[in-house]
C-alpha cells in the first residue's frame, strides 16, 4: 500500500454533458477581452455527475490503500479481486493507460480517465442522448483566480499521474461539485493557456461550444 504525494491538487473543469471527446479546436481570446457578468446557472452540474465524481474520488483512495499504484507490477491478481467491482474497473483502465505508455501515466491522462468515467455515467443514464447530439449548445463556466492558480501550481507539483490523482482525492474528495466543474479545463486547454487567460488575476471564463458530438473550448479573462 502506498500513499503518495499529498498536496493540493486541482485540475478539472466544466461539466461533462452527454459526450466528452477531445476538442477539435482550442483557442483563447485576447487578454484584454473582459466579461462583467457570469450566468451562475451555467456552472451547475447534475447530481448524477457529482455523485459519480465523489464515487471516483473514493475509488482512487481505495486503490491507493490496497495496491501499489506507482509500480503496478507489484500487484497480484488476488489483491485486485478483493477490491470493489468499480475499483477493479478503474484499476484496469488505469493499467491499460500505463501499459500503452511504457509504465508512465501523466496527470493529463488521469484527468481524461476520470472525465471519461463521469461521462460514461452521464451517457448510460440518458437514453435519449443520441438525439441530443444534434443540438448546438454554448455555455460559459467561471473559474476563480484562486482555482486557476491552484490548477497551474498543482499541474507541476506531481511527477506522476497517480500522485496527482491521490492528491486530488485527498484534498478535494469532499468537494465533488468543484472537481466535476474542473474536469474539462486541464485536458481541454492546459495549465499554460489558463494562466494566460488569467493575466488580470480575476479568474477566467471558459466557453464550451458543442455542435453535435464536437466540443470546442476557449477561455477569456473575467
Amino acid at each position: 500500500m502506498k500513499i503518495l504525494n499529498k498536496g493540493l491538487l486541482v485540475a478539472f473543469t466544466t461539466m461533462l454533458a452527454f459526450s466528452y471527446t477531445v476538442p477539435s479546436s482550442i483557442s483563447y481570446a485576447d487578454e484584454n477581452n473582459t466579461v462583467n457578468t457570469v450566468n451562475t446557472a451555467n456552472t451547475e452540474v447534475s447530481n448524477a455527475e457529482v455523485t459519480k465524481t465523489k464515487e471516483l474520488m473514493d475509488i482512487i483512495q481505495e486503490l491507493d490503500q490496497n495496491l501499489d499504484m506507482e509500480n503496478l507490477s507489484n500487484n497480484n491478481p488476488e489483491d485486485i479481486l478483493k477490491l470493489s467491482k468499480t475499483a477493479q474497473d478503474f484499476y484496469h483502465s488505469y493499467k491499460s493507460i500505463s501499459d500503452s505508455n511504457n509504465g508512465s501515466v501523466s496527470a493529463d491522462s488521469v484527468v481524461n480517465l476520470i472525465a471519461s468515467k463521469v461521462n460514461e455515467n452521464s451517457i448510460n443514464n440518458n437514453p435519449n442522448y443520441a438525439a441530443q447530439y444534434a443540438v448546438v449548445r454554448s455555455k460559459d463556466f467561471y473559474i476563480s483566480n484562486y482555482q486557476v492558480n491552484q490548477v497551474v501550481k498543482l499541474a507541476g507539483l506531481h511527477g506522476t499521474g497517480w500522485g496527482f490523482a491521490i492528491a486530488l482525492a485527498k484534498k478535494f474528495g469532499k468537494s465533488p461539485t468543484w472537481v466535476t466543474l474542473m474536469i474539462v479545463a486541464v485536458p481541454a486547454l492546459g495549465a499554460a493557456t489558463l494562466n494566460y487567460c488569467n493575466s488580470k488575476n480575476k479568474g477566467v471564463i471558459i466557453n464550451r461550444l458543442s455542435i453535435g458530438a464536437t466540443h470546442n473550448f476557449s477561455c477569456r479573462s473575467q
